[in-house]
C-alpha cells in the first residue's frame, strides 16, 4: 500500500485529506512541519509527498529542494494557496504537479492516481547480482537471509549498478540514468551513494560500491 506523506500548517485540512486518501485505499501519514516530515522520509517508504508551500515559517517549495538535493527524489504534489502563474511556474521546475486551494478532492485524488502511475515500475522484473535480488516492482533488496525496503531513488540506483555490473559508472552517467537529467549537480550522487552504504552497512547486506577517484563508482 502507497504511504502519501501530507504536509501542511492548516490541522484540518490534513485531517480532511487524511480521512478522504485512507478511504481511497492510501495509507497516510500528515505533519504540520518539515521537521516531522524528515523523520517520515527518513524512516518510511514515502510514495508521494503533499506539500503546502507556504507553511508557518518555512517555504515548502525550499525543503523540496532540500530533499532534492539530499538524494531523494519522492513524488510530489504541491497543494496551496499561492495560485498566481507565477506561483505555479514555479512550483511545477520542481514538483510533478500543483494544485491551488480551494482544491476538489475527486480532482486530488485522480492528480495522486496519476502521478503515481508515472513513478510504477513493472510488476515481473528482478535484477540478480550475486546472491542478491533486486525487485523493482516491491523496490526490495533481498539476499537469502535478509532484506531491505529501499526508496525509488536507492532502487533505480542499485538497479543502474546491477544493469552495468562490469563497468565504472562517472557520476554524469549517473545523474543522466537515475536522476532523469544533468540538472542536478554531482555532489547529489555523493551523497545519494553515501546514504545507501550506511543504509546497506546497517543492515548486514554485502554490497560494496566501490569510490574510483576521478571516474566514478563500481560494485565490487
Amino acid at each position: 500500500m502507497d504511504l502519501i506523506l501530507c504536509v501542511d500548517d492548516e490541522l484540518d485540512l490534513l485531517e480532511l485529506l487524511e480521512y478522504n486518501l485512507e478511504r481511497a485505499g492510501f495509507q497516510v501519514a500528515v505533519t504540520l512541519d518539515t521537521k516531522m516530515a524528515m523523520k517520515f522520509i527518513e524512516n518510511e517508504k514515502v510514495a508521494l509527498i503533499i506539500m503546502d508551500r507556504n507553511l508557518k515559517n518555512e517555504n515548502g517549495l525550499n525543503f523540496i529542494l532540500e530533499l532534492k538535493r539530499l538524494g531523494y527524489m519522492i513524488p510530489t504534489i504541491f497543494l496551496s494557496a499561492l495560485s498566481l502563474p507565477l506561483d505555479k511556474v514555479d512550483g511545477l521546475k520542481v514538483a510533478d504537479d500543483y494544485i491551488a486551494k480551494p482544491f476538489d478532492m475527486d480532482e486530488l485524488l485522480a492528480r495522486i492516481k496519476a502521478v503515481l502511475r508515472r513513478y510504477s515500475t513493472p510488476a515481473s522484473e528482478l535484477l540478480k547480482y550475486k546472491d542478491l535480488t533486486l525487485n523493482l516492482s516491491t523496490r526490495e533488496l533481498s539476499s537469502p537471509k535478509v532484506s531491505l525496503d529501499l526508496s525509488a531513488l536507492e532502487c533505480n540506483l542499485i538497479a543502474c549498478f546491477f544493469q552495468n555490473k562490469n563497468l565504472i559508472l562517472t557520476r554524469e552517467l549517473l545523474l543522466e540514468k537515475v536522476w532523469g537529467n544533468r540538472d542536478y549537480q554531482e555532489n547529489s550522487v555523493n551523497v545519494a551513494i553515501k546514504r545507501l552504504r550506511s543504509k546497506l552497512k546497517d543492515k548486514g547486506i554485502d554490497l560494496k560500491i566501490k569510490s574510483i577517484r576521478s571516474e566514478g563508482y563500481k560494485l565490487c
